[in-house]
């Protein structure tokens, strides 16, 4: 998997409203993340300086950087991944799971339990949930993996990325999940134009969805970015049912999927 321009935006826009003070020192990356090419290592000192860290610690992540960059090893972009993330989350500690990753990936099929028992205060989901087939496993697996009052991250095909996974995602997959398991939905964007995310917009409720739906804004390139917080209170996963027949719909976005069904 690969970061790329609009979600690493997306992160340091977390950092700087504040998202990320419950503490992000335990990270696990459900597919072990390289940067994409339209991420450069010099990138990662601007975040930095962008994030206001001091002096010190800037001139520590541009050497870091340079020394990745010169050695031209075969990871050296899954080890700038890593990099930004200890400047983008302040983590220290830091695993990942992927059939595909480095050697320091857990290899383990998604679709089945995970053999693990510690939590992690955020677990990112950037283009991996799509490749998995049983869903249910996926999610419960996510819940189980977030300690209580962690952050659940996800970027995820939206419409378009023709026979890349087995699925797309809509915003009522995040609204009811969230639903369903007391999560709070902090944030949620539509991310169009390609891995460039040349249009973001923010889907604050439902009925904002529904608002781009009838004004024709839907591209067919897009992606959904979300992020959840598990609440603090301990509780088993819940597999959730979709807000139209739970009920859940204000009239707008009733209407709405009523017309386009």
């Amino acid at each position: 998997m690969a970061l790329n321009q609009t979600i690493v935006g997306l992160l340091v826009r977390m950092r700087r409203a504040g998202l990320f003070d419950l503490g992000t020192a335990r990270v696990l990356d459900l597919g072990e993340q390289n940067l994409y090419g339209n991420v450069q290592a010099g990138d990662v000192a601007e975040i930095a300086r962008l994030l206001r860290l001091d002096d010190g610690r800037v001139a520590q992540v541009e050497a870091e950087a340079a020394t990745l960059t010169a050695a031209v090893a075969p990871t050296f972009a899954f080890d700038l991944a890593k990099l930004l993330y200890r400047v983008v989350f302040d983590c220290t500690t830091y695993r990942a799971i992927d059939l595909n990753g480095t050697a320091t990936a857990w290899r383990h099929d998604l679709n089945l339990p995970l053999p693990v028992t510690e939590t992690f205060d955020v677990v990112t989901n950037f283009g991996t949930s799509e490749h998995v087939f049983d869903q249910a496993q996926l999610f419960r697996s996510i819940h189980a993996l977030t300690r209580p009052g962690g952050l659940m991250l996800h970027a995820v095909p939206h419409q378009g990325g023709p026979d890349h996974g087995f699925y797309n995602y809509h915003p009522t997959f995040f609204h009811d999940l969230a639903a369903a398991n007391g999560y709070r939905l902090v944030m949620l964007v539509l991310m169009s134009g390609g891995d460039k995310g040349d249009r973001l917009d923010t889907l604050k409720d439902r009925d904002a969805y529904a608002a781009l739906i009838a004004g024709g804004a839907i591209a067919g390139d897009s992606g959904l970015f979300a992020a959840l917080f598990r609440p603090f209170e301990e509780r088993a996963f819940q597999p959730p049912m979709q807000g139209y027949y739970a009920g859940g719909l204000s009239e707008r976005s009733r209407t709405a999927w009523e017309d386009r069904g």
